[in-house]
């Protein structure tokens, strides 16, 4: 549920969509002109009654600069995002917010290293943090974040290093992180179950390998082509597109951990070894690639209940997704992938 300028909040329809999806449900303002102390003051009575179960969003503001003073009228807000803003000011709002426990921010010409040495905010579970012009929000002050559960950074590596003395992250996204940037902190975080890297550059596993990560994802990545499992010994879920560097994949390593595995758009992916010894693969979902289908489906694991072979073109696709059924198998949803709880 999205409510755009709304001018009127009405809970029980929120309540509605809450006990029927799985999306949070989301209030978002596009303009100052877009709200007045009334309809702040019905959002902050819905964050009083909803909690995190809403997410409150202030974002473009065009041609102005977003107040951050008008947090003053929603101060029960717990999950909010401050994001695809040019510029802000009285950021320091975010203070007094005292119930915060998640947070997304967003604000390009950001000139502020040290926000997040802002006392509030040590008390989030859910820190998204968005590029900036230059970057340079310095990550130190994470060490005091006693709470965070969910970690998204997007180029800012000031002091990255400090994520290695974070016990209590569960999912980490670290977005456009250059090639010369260390990730050997991923292997000390020990609550750690879902990886993603995106964008950026690097050549290859070994350099965020974690015995921990159950979940992992590689998306659009420069140079990467070397993706090694023995690095990964917890694994169950595997995510790669958009990188055409790799050409081939060693399952072996995960044969007794692997779950569920989708790869798009690996054009020059020409060989999987191991997949047929994957005793406990639940879900397959292979598109754009050079694998040999008829190799794939003869290598088929024992186990395999959902599986899709795309990319081949319209008409071999259709047979293709026709043999997989008249094996018994269920079609595999690109959009449902198991493993999403952990993101």
């Amino acid at each position: 549920m999205l409510l755009s300028n709304p001018s009127i909040i009405d809970e029980e329809s929120l309540a509605e969509a809450i006990r029927n999806s799985k999306l949070t449900p989301r209030i978002q303002f596009s303009r100052s002109s877009a709200y007045d102390k009334e309809i702040l003051h019905q959002v902050n009575h819905a964050c009083q009654r909803f909690g995190c179960q809403i997410h409150i969003r202030f974002f473009g503001h065009y041609s102005e600069v977003f107040n951050c003073a008008v947090l003053k009228s929603i101060p029960a807000v717990k999950s909010l995002g401050l994001d695809c803003l040019a510029s802000v000011e009285n950021i320091e709002e975010l203070a007094d917010l005292p119930d915060l426990e998640s947070l997304t921010l967003g604000v390009f010409e950001l000139r502020m290293p040290k926000i997040l040495e802002i006392s509030s905010l040590k008390r989030l579970r859910k820190l998204i943090l968005v590029d900036t012009r230059d970057n340079k929000i310095d990550l130190k002050a994470l060490a005091g974040f006693r709470r965070l559960e969910e970690l998204s950074i997007g180029g800012h590596s000031t002091n990255i290093d400090v994520l290695g003395e974070i016990q209590t992250i569960r999912s980490l996204s670290l977005n456009q992180m250059r090639r010369g940037i260390d990730l050997g902190f991923v292997g000390a975080m020990k609550s750690l179950r879902s990886l993603s890297l995106a964008l950026g550059g690097r050549h290859g596993t070994d350099e965020f390998a974690s015995q921990f990560v159950e979940r992992l994802s590689i998306l659009r990545v420069r140079g990467f082509e070397h993706l090694n499992l023995n690095s990964f010994s917890s694994l169950q879920h595997l995510h790669v597109e958009d990188q055409l560097k790799l050409t081939s994949i060693d399952l072996a390593p995960a044969s007794d951990s692997l779950r569920s595995m989708k790869i798009w758009n690996c054009k020059n992916l020409a060989a999987i070894n191991g997949l047929k010894i994957l005793r406990k693969l639940d879900y397959l979902w292979l598109g754009k690639t050079t694998l040999d289908p008829d190799k794939v489906l003869a290598d088929l694991p024992p186990n395999l209940r959902s599986a899709s072979l795309a990319g081949y073109g319209a008409r071999r696709d259709l047979i293709l997704s026709e043999r997989l059924r008249a094996g018994g198998y269920i079609e595999a949803d690109y959009l449902t992938m198991p493993g999403n709880e952990y993101s």
